[in-house]
């Protein structure tokens, strides 16, 4: 599990990373196996400021990820097995950086 979590951790963090360099508002919660990206301004308080989250842009980042080879659910949640190792973080990444390119 101590693996499993050092590459969610590691895919959580360069989530954050390529949004910022790309200029897109991101918020990523959750734990190293099951996260979450939002989409939205400010790191919200309460579930109420958590549905002002940009849904259209999460609908689009999904499907840049898809067509990339990267499936997440419609809500951009994440979740990661033993099966993701070191090489499927990386790819994932460098999926994510085209996605977020596509929508910036």
């Amino acid at each position: 599990y101590r693996g499993m979590e050092a590459r969610g951790t590691r895919l959580m963090q360069g989530l954050a990373d390529l949004a910022a360099r790309h200029g897109v508002a991101l918020h990523v919660t959750g734990v190293p196996t099951m996260f979450q990206t939002m989409f939205i301004d400010a790191v919200p308080a309460n579930w109420r400021e958590s549905s002002l989250l940009d849904r259209e842009r999460a609908m689009r980042f999904s499907g840049e990820l898809q067509q990339r080879g990267v499936r997440v659910n419609q809500r951009c949640a994440w979740f990661l097995s033993a099966a993701h190792d070191d090489a499927t973080i990386a790819a994932t990444l460098a999926a994510a950086d085209g996605a977020f390119a596509a929508i910036a």
